[in-house]
């Protein structure tokens, strides 16, 4: 990637993919007490969703909607190729068309599944509060349904907790749009990625293994190898980016300027499959591919401990910690050398390499490749049916 003015949009290493953090050279001006706090405050805005989003991840919807079925091989090993001929494709729009008009279209898009995805965030906690004040009366569940001839075209099941949910993200939606404001923004950016992880499963550890080998090819290649990366981050306004106050004095700014940024990875880099109006997991995979691989060791922690309440969690930790030093090692390499770097670059071997050290140690390496997503979601329907 090139070198990343003030006036640019500062990739970061977000759940997923590539990034840049600023650095001094480019900030001479801030204090290095300010830097710090932002790098501390977007390191954790990268942790929060992919512990949140893995462990919602262990239990099933219950909203009657079913997640999406697992990836597949094929769609695992095409989805660098897809994400980078829409990374293309917005590169040749912004160059021949302009900007203004694209991120208009955009934003309205983005809010719209914004607010949708903090309807949900908010959901499953205000049940747990309406269900402690014993008021569980107010989570009657209402279904809404379409058939044609019998068959099911649509089906949605809602309480209050959801009506409530959703209104409180369309008055965010609203004020992002009106005023852009950072808070809105972020608020955007944590639900969409929580959403992301939790709904999204890869299956098994080799097609993880695919689709993280995937983007790390991908990941070096488009920073390092041509400016389309950069020209898409710069050109691209829209809620796909985390944000948090350059100069502390100045926090109730609005103006982007004044902002250290945490882009969300795939979103804005590299290309995303966001346009179809369904939030399928290709559109959620742009969210945060390592959180939805640390997610998938969770849930083969759980597989392992049987029917055990409290599990340990050996895997998901070894994870999650091995993503904590990849995002540390990349800010480390920018800050000192001046210089961006993929975060895929970092964050793969760390996340892969650590993992497979420790199945290996353990002598469960069989076991890691033999889980699977959807052969386990089996078994728990038929101890159901049963």
């Amino acid at each position: 990637m090139a070198n990343v003015t003030e006036e640019s949009v500062v990739e970061v290493l977000n759940s997923v993919t590539a990034t840049a953090f600023p650095t001094l050279a480019e900030f001479s001006g801030i204090k290095d007490a300010d830097i710090f706090v932002a790098y501390i405050a977007l390191l954790l805005m990268a942790l929060i969703p992919i512990y949140i989003g893995s462990h919602w991840s262990l239990s099933p919807k219950k909203d009657g909607n079913d997640k999406e079925p697992p990836l597949t091989t094929k769609e695992a090993a095409m989805f660098p190729l897809y994400a980078s001929g829409f990374l293309l494709g917005l590169y040749a729009i912004f160059k021949i068309f302009g900007k203004d008009y694209i991120n208009f279209i955009l934003s309205i898009y983005f809010v719209l599944i914004g607010a949708v995805s903090i309807g949900h965030v908010l959901t499953r906690p205000l049940r747990n509060i309406i269900q402690f004040l014993g008021l569980g009366r107010y989570l009657t569940a209402y279904k809404l349904s379409l058939t044609r001839n019998e068959e099911d075209l649509f089906n949605l099941t809602f309480d209050y907790s959801n009506i409530f949910s959703l209104l409180v993200g369309s008055v965010v939606g609203a004020v992002y749009f009106k005023h852009k404001q950072w808070m809105a923004n972020n608020l955007f950016g944590l639900s969409l990625c929580i959403c992301g992880i939790e709904s999204v499963s890869l299956g098994t550890y080799k097609i993880g293994l695919i689709l993280l080998g995937g983007l790390f090819l991908y990941d070096i290649f488009w920073v390092f190898g041509t400016d389309v990366m950069v020209t898409v981050a710069t050109s691209f306004d829209a809620p796909v980016k985390l944000l948090f106050p350059k100069d502390l004095a100045f926090f109730e700014s609005s103006n982007s300027r004044s902002f250290f940024l945490l882009g969300l990875g795939d979103i804005v880099v590299p290309g995303t499959l966001y346009f179809p109006l369904s939030f399928s997991h290709h559109e959620a995979l742009t969210l945060a591919c390592a959180g939805i691989f640390i997610a998938f060791l969770l849930r083969f922690d759980k597989r392992k401990s049987e029917k055990k309440a409290h599990f340990s969690k050996v895997y998901f930790w070894t994870g999650f910690l091995a993503y904590i030093i990849g995002l540390i090692g990349t800010v480390l390499v920018m800050h000192f050398s001046k210089a961006s770097q993929p975060a895929l670059l970092y964050l793969v071997p760390s996340c892969v390499g650590s993992t497979f050290l420790a199945a290996a140690i353990r002598r469960e390496l069989p076991e890691l490749f033999a889980y699977s997503d959807e052969d386990e979601k089996k078994k728990i329907s038929e101890k159901k049916q049963e």
